[in-house]
């Protein structure tokens, strides 16, 4: 069970450190184009955290790891899942 934890928390952390990396404090990015879930869930909690993690001058490693250590582990399996199973094809 470690390993698959641990593997969890990797994509989790590589996924949204990309999506840190590419958005920042831009908060209106977080919910445009192929944008999940996910992207808007942590958009959200950087607008919130946003003054404080400016003043403390905190890196983007440290905002994706406080992130990913508020969440539980249902919401951490379900959001491996939007990650990495696809949507349905609709017709």
């Amino acid at each position: 069970w470690r390993k698959q934890g641990e593997r969890i928390i990797e994509v989790l952390f590589e996924y949204l450190i990309e999506l840190y990396n590419k958005n920042g404090f831009v908060i209106k990015k977080y919910g445009v184009g192929d944008s999940n879930e996910l992207d808007i869930s942590f958009g959200s909690y950087v607008k919130k955290m946003k003054p404080f993690y400016l003043k403390e001058k905190t890196s983007p490693n440290q905002i994706v790891c406080d992130y990913i250590g508020g969440m539980t582990d249902h919401y951490a399996l379900r959001c491996m899942k939007i990650l990495s199973i696809p949507d349905p094809i609709k017709f």
